[in-house]
């Protein structure tokens, strides 16, 4: 290198080395300054959850004569109208319709938009016009009527009403242990709350109602519990299900990936270790279907699961009479619909137990066992081996249907009457599935 750029370069090195270095930490230290003067610190939680807040009520009198049944609810929104949303509008609607209230719904998460309830085949067009309605975001005051009567669905619109607790009938429709849904937080201490108000519980299944009484959640308020009904247009033992006609089995998955309590994992590891330990099995396979929630296909041991997602009642139905093998795991003592719609339909369902949950006492069709991957994998290769005797499956299938499962009016009329105030006979208990309780 010549002399002059030698010295070029040093003189360029001694100024950044006394200059430049501290003016770039300088800067820096100026930009980090900035940054933390700029950013807004963490939030505190110092209030509810939003959702959780109580409702901004007005108390009015009732002029209009008919007394007011109201139903609280998250969402009337399409995409949240699962079987519980489902249920809790059959209920309200079953006990507005036989005791002649007035009907109103409050959304309290979303907008109230009728349209969405326009695929409800219990309501006509005529009686969804003449509900009344009120939704939280942007509806200013809630008008509640001297003696309006108050239907609470998910957690949080308990705990939104707890104003009431003492002024009006408040009945808590209860479809799980939500608690649950929030493991060792304070959300799960303000579900755990609810059940301690001053509400009548509405419990959906006697195996629920058990759990709730067996743990000392009912906190000494009446409760009845009923058991859903089966849709026996629907769900039915199919003419030819595919193992019948083929000799492979279709292996339907109820799959929610993003539903831990759905287990989804579970199911996919057990099927693997199933396949790895009982190579003989291979050749009574055909389809693996995973349905309840898209996501994409993937092979488990070099069987493709192909996921149909959401679907409807009409196209699951079809899709449950034609197949032979179920997967549908919860981490809940409540039993949910999908294992049930899937026995009615003369498939063998592998399901899991929890606490008093074991729905192999409820009917042949189920396999039952721990929710541990080896015992559910033994429940696969049991279900598969059930599949020999067809006549068997139908009668269970055709048993479980007629065992008081086929009529949702039925099944509901003593709640629709806990509802209205009005005495359950001790006869009606047992033959409705029905319990009055003190705690």
């Amino acid at each position: 290198m010549p002399d002059n750029q030698i010295k070029l370069a040093g003189r360029v090195f001694d100024y950044y080395r006394a200059n430049g270095a501290k003016k770039m930490l300088r800067r820096a230290a100026q930009r980090i300054a900035q940054g933390q003067a700029g950013d807004e610190p963490a939030p505190i939680g110092c209030s509810l959850p939003p959702e959780a807040a109580a409702l901004p009520i007005r108390r009015v009198e009732n002029t209009a004569g008919r007394r007011r049944l109201t139903l609280v609810i998250p969402s009337v929104e399409r995409q949240h109208l699962f079987a519980g949303s489902w249920t809790a509008l059959k209920v309200f609607w079953e006990a507005a319709r036989a005791h002649d209230f007035r009907a109103r719904i409050v959304c309290n998460n979303t907008p109230y938009n009728p349209e969405a309830l326009q695929s409800l085949d219990f309501i006509s067009p005529a009686e969804l016009a003449g509900i009344e309605s009120w939704a939280r975001p942007g509806g200013g005051y809630c008008e509640v009527e001297d003696d309006e009567i108050f239907i609470a669905t998910a957690w949080w619109t308990a705990y939104a009403l707890r104003r009431l607790e003492l002024t009006h009938k408040v009945f808590y429709l209860v479809q799980d242990f939500e608690p649950s849904f929030y493991p060792w937080s304070h959300q799960y201490l303000l579900a755990l709350e609810t059940y301690k108000l001053n509400y009548s519980k509405i419990i959906n299944t006697s195996i629920l109602y058990d759990f709730f009484r067996d743990r000392g959640h009912l906190h000494g308020s009446e409760a009845v519990f009923f058991e859903p009904a089966i849709n026996t247009e629907l769900y039915r033992p199919g003419e030819s299900r595919d193992y019948a006609a083929t000799g492979k089995a279709t292996l339907l998955i109820y799959g929610r990936p993003s539903v831990p309590r759905n287990l989804f994992d579970v199911a996919c590891m057990s099927l693997q270790h199933f396949f790895r330990t009982n190579p003989t099995y291979r050749e009574k396979l055909g389809r693996i279907i995973s349905v309840g929630e898209k996501h994409a296909d993937f092979s488990v041991d070099g069987y493709e699961v192909v996921s149909r997602g959401k679907m409807s009642l009409e196209e699951w139905a079809a899709l449950a009479r034609s197949s032979d093998v179920g997967i549908s795991l919860m981490s809940s003592p409540h039993p949910s619909y999908i294992p049930l719609e899937m026995a009615a339909s003369g498939m063998v369902v592998v399901s899991n137990n929890m606490f008093n949950k074991d729905l192999s006492r409820v009917n042949g069709n189920f396999v039952t066992s721990a929710p541990g991957v080896e015992e559910i994998a033994d429940c696969i290769r049991r279900a598969l081996d059930k599949l020999e005797d067809q006549d068997e499956i139908n009668a269970n299938a055709r048993l479980f249907v007629s065992d008081g499962r086929g009529d949702w009016s039925s099944n509901l009329k003593h709640v629709t009457e806990f509802i209205a105030g009005n005495k359950i006979l001790e006869e009606e208990t047992s033959k409705d599935g029905c319990h009055v309780a003190d705690g």
